[in-house]
């Protein structure tokens, strides 16, 4: 055995300054009231005179990050009293991220695919929200790693109309 490499590194009479860059974004998105809504995002970050500390024996550097997201939610009647399933709420979208890390020369992306739905609770706009996120990031290119992930995410929502003025006749 030629001895043992470790993967962590470490040296504590080093300093370093990072600086994390500012981000630009623009989104939109279009809504037919208590219906649908579509949206798309873009951000963008520009990480290459970031500052990021030398790792010895890693090829490392950052570049530009680029992020991009398009979005659908659908309610097909949230005022439905009869079917419960009508005043889910459904959601899906799409991401495709160029991340800020290249090694050995090639940027990592990742993309994936979202679905999820928000089950109503008592009021219009308290829910349970359950979603799961289907996804890749990285390449076996260039002697990468490739990393496939499902996320699943379980949220509440407590939307209540506060600070309301109530009128009485």
């Amino acid at each position: 055995m030629n001895g043992i490499r470790d993967t962590i590194y470490s040296n504590k009479t080093e300093s370093a300054m990072m600086e994390i860059p500012s981000e630009l974004g623009i989104g939109f998105s279009i809504r037919k009231k208590d219906k649908w809504l579509v949206g798309a995002d873009y951000t963008r970050q520009d990480w290459t005179n970031a500052g990021f500390a030398a790792t010895p024996g890693v090829d490392f550097s950052t570049s530009v990050s680029n992020s991009f997201k398009l979005g659908f939610e659908y309610i097909p009647n949230r005022y439905d009293i009869r079917y419960y399933s009508k005043r889910i709420t459904y959601r899906g979208g799409l991401y495709y991220d160029q991340t800020y890390m290249k090694l050995n020369g090639r940027q990592v992306n990742s993309m994936g695919v979202t679905l999820g739905a928000t089950l109503p609770l008592l009021r219009l706009y308290n829910g349970v929200g359950i979603s799961v996120d289907m996804g890749q990031r990285g390449s076996l290119k260039n002697n990468l790693v490739r990393e496939r992930y499902v996320m699943f995410n379980l949220s509440f929502s407590l939307h209540d109309l506060w600070f309301i003025k109530y009128r009485y006749d």
